[in-house]
């Protein structure tokens, strides 16, 4: 299985790099409209200094051209631009690397932490082979109280860790897309607020996304820690010894759920910038729904399996051992 990897190719490098070649684009349409602002407040700029002929108006003047001459090279030339937008693309990660010893965040180390997921759910469901078909308490608690805990939890940890990921990677690209007009915004006085604050919303992306790749890396290392330990482990001998298993992957869920949620804010907080506070939002009255749902579906599978249990005279003990 390479879902992981499909969908980074897809949506990371493939969709990345064709935002950030359509500004060549945008940068042939609002260049018209920038010139002639711009002449006629380069012109006002110049009758403002007429009269004065001190020393300091050829100073400020010098010091304006030099930013002029910057802001107009970086945002209106599409091959100066497109370095500078794919080296803010490629920060995140390459900072990220700097503090975790050179790791990225690798689709296909995710497929292998499926498919080792997979593996374990596997080994799970062997455990009904050690049960007769009658006995359907201890089946139900199987499948639904362990194989199905585990499989959910673990899903959770491996896709929500490769969405964040890739939700803040696209914002980037889509505000990096809209970069030539924010930068020659830039230019003008009374439109340079709108300049810094899409500098700060790079920023904001930046620390965003390199947060997601440290907290990828230690969640996924604990991920398939857990995982080859309770594969190479004896909890697979009956359902009782079994129960153990989706205790660690539930914590694991919650605490990294937890982190993610707060990211997008701590970003926020440190740059003053638009952070995915929407999106951090959205998935939490998710969670909190899920949460709900999941004690609903709870009850209702414990209520089956009591009564299946009165049916059958079947119950699950810790001192019995497996026909």
């Amino acid at each position: 299985m390479t879902y992981f990897s499909q969908t980074a190719k897809l949506f990371g490098a493939d969709l990345g790099q064709n935002l950030l070649e359509k500004s060549s684009y945008l940068i042939s349409e609002i260049s018209p409209l920038f010139q002639a602002a711009f002449a006629c407040y380069v012109l006002l700029v110049v009758i403002s200094y007429h009269g004065q002929g001190s020393a300091e108006s050829m100073v400020d003047f010098t010091k304006r051209a030099i930013g002029w001459v910057a802001v107009i090279c970086l945002s209106f030339s599409p091959a100066v631009f497109m370095k500078l937008a794919m080296i803010i693309y490629q920060l995140p990660d390459e900072l990220a690397s700097s503090f975790a010893g050179g790791y990225k965040v690798d689709a296909a180390a995710m497929d292998a932490s499926w498919n080792e997921l997979m593996k374990l759910s596997g080994k799970i469901y062997n455990i009904h082979d050690k049960y007769t078909w009658y006995e359907i308490p201890a089946h139900l608690t199987i499948f639904f109280k362990i194989n199905l805990t585990v499989v959910v939890f673990g899903t959770l940890i491996i896709a929500v860790a490769f969405a964040y990921y890739m939700v803040a990677k696209i914002s980037l690209a889509l505000v990096l897309m809209l970069g030539p007009f924010f930068l020659g915004c830039l230019l003008f006085p009374s439109t340079r607020q709108y300049g810094i604050n899409w500098i700060g919303s790079c920023l904001n992306y930046i620390i965003t996304t390199c947060m997601f790749v440290l907290l990828t890396m230690v969640q996924m290392q604990a991920f398939n820690y857990a995982v080859k330990t309770f594969l190479t482990g004896a909890l697979f001998v009956d359902a009782m010894k079994a129960q153990e298993l989706p205790t660690l992957f539930l914590l694991q869920a919650i605490v990294f759920l937890v982190v993610a949620f707060n990211i997008p804010n701590i970003a926020s907080t440190l740059t003053g910038g638009t952070a995915i506070q929407g999106a951090a939002r959205q998935l939490g009255q998710m969670a909190r729904a899920g949460g709900f749902a999941g004690r609903a579906i709870g009850k209702t599978i414990n209520a089956v399996a009591n009564a299946a249990g009165r049916r059958t005279g079947g119950t699950i003990s810790p001192n019995r051992r497996p026909s």
